[in-house]
């Protein structure tokens, strides 16, 4: 496994269980809990806009060749 990869998950985790530990004290429910979006995807915003871009050249002459509205 990558060491990295593994301390990031491990301090993902830290501040999960530190933001489950302040709602139980302050007697909020857990529920409403706003989780960090680097649980969802390591990308940032940076990385993730050319993998979107990236199909821009396959699929856009198709998109402006059709007479389909939709």
């Amino acid at each position: 496994m990558d060491t990295e990869v593994l301390n990031a998950q491990k301090d993902i985790l830290k501040m999960v269980l530190k933001q489950i530990s302040v709602c139980i004290m302050q007697g909020k429910s857990v529920m409403n809990m706003s989780l960090p979006v680097e649980i969802f995807d390591q990308k940032s915003l940076l990385d993730a806009i050319p993998d979107f871009i990236g199909f821009l050249p396959a699929y856009a002459p198709k998109v402006a060749a059709t007479q389909d509205p939709v």
